[in-house]
């Protein structure tokens, strides 16, 4: 699927990665609910988890039980058709005791009375690596459908982590990829991925972005199973002389002979070159109508900057051209309801700057 700015419902495959989010809150399109008097739903960071090692989506029971619902943005299904649920879980915390609980569900709105249909349920999380979870569900009648995950722990617990959520037909995987993983050597960006099995495989196509978020084709590598079948272990390796100054992101389209098409998991790789933009100033703020935005950028460039909601939701989306130095771009906030946004300014060739606050319906 692509991301858009309305967030409207899209077609299976799904793939939820939270990698790309704009906002520190949620990722693009998604919602939630918190029942509890625990912690709801947020994007989390800790480097320490075995197999979370990138931004992930978290939530925590602390001293109070959770009762925290997470929902994905809204996907068309087919009654009558099978799909298949796949994400990766853990839990946060390494202490034997730490039991946490979640189940999911599958609904026709992104409210807790609307998630009657269960797909899945772990009321013992104990795994501190991650664990992969793959679940098939057929919903009986076509429309659109959100996921539900749903946190209820007990007190005094830890955290639940999950990521890389993927929604797609239930059909016989083509190409079972092993890994797909990527380093910066020099000034260069090594990509290598590994596949088990492949059968009428035509090959990848490498893709690339700036900001997670728009991709664009860099390579197209050939499948080396004969006749595009194999059954032994395949391995595959490109490099990327010119990446992006700061993070690039890489994917891998799997392409059979007969035009379908799987995407692999994101791998973000951080440049060496220092290359940040940073908003020196937000004025006025809070605004009604509209406020200047101060960015200091360290060349001449093209950026575009983000505004999200605290649900995560892209509410506004502005070009700009930087010149070296320090520029003033106005941003009409006029339409938006009265609130804090979330700002955050993302260049064409990688960087991005830290999040920062705008108050909207001040004097």
């Amino acid at each position: 699927w692509k991301s858009t700015d309305s967030c409207l419902p899209v077609n299976v495959p799904y793939l939820q990665n939270f990698e790309i989010a704009p906002d520190p809150f949620l990722p693009i399109c998604t919602s939630k609910e918190n029942f509890g008097t625990g912690n709801g739903w947020v994007l989390y960071f800790d480097p320490s988890n075995p197999g979370f090692d990138n931004q992930t989506l978290a939530t925590y029971s602390n001293t109070n039980p959770a009762n925290a619902w997470l929902y994905t943005r809204g996907i068309n299904l087919i009654g009558g058709t099978s799909y298949n649920l796949a994400f990766r879980y853990g839990k946060s915390g390494t202490l034997a005791s730490y039991n946490e609980k979640m189940n999911v569900f599958y609904g026709k709105a992104p409210t807790a009375d609307s998630m009657a249909n269960l797909i899945v349920d772990y009321p013992s999380i104990n795994n501190y690596n991650s664990a992969n979870s793959s679940t098939d569900f057929t919903p009986v009648t076509s429309g659109v459908y959100y996921i539900g995950f749903h946190a209820y722990s007990n007190a005094n617990q830890s955290g639940i982590l999950v990521d890389d959520i993927v929604v797609s037909a239930s059909t016989t995987t083509p190409v079972k990829l092993i890994s797909f993983t990527g380093k910066a050597e020099g000034n260069a960006n090594i990509l290598q991925w590994q596949t088990a099995t492949e059968t009428n495989n035509k090959g990848f196509v490498l893709q690339r972005s700036a900001n997670g978020l728009q991709f664009s084709n860099l390579a197209f590598v050939p499948a080396k199973a004969a006749d595009g079948n194999s059954s032994l272990t395949l391995s595959y390796n490109y490099t990327d002389n010119y990446p992006y100054a700061n993070i690039t992101y890489y994917r891998l389209q799997q392409k059979d002979n007969d035009g379908k098409y799987s995407y692999s998991n994101i791998v973000a790789i951080k440049g060496t070159r220092n290359s940040e933009v940073v908003v020196n100033n937000i004025f006025p703020n809070p605004a009604k109508d509209r406020v200047q935005i101060s960015i200091q950028s360290p060349t001449s460039q093209s950026a575009t900057l983000w505004l999200t909601d605290l649900s995560g939701k892209v509410v506004l989306k502005q070009k700009a051209t930087l010149q070296k130095g320090n520029n003033n771009t106005w941003v009409n906030i006029a339409s938006l309801s009265s609130g804090v946004y979330m700002l955050r300014v993302v260049c064409s060739n990688g960087c991005v700057s830290a999040v920062e606050k705008v108050v909207v319906g001040g004097e």
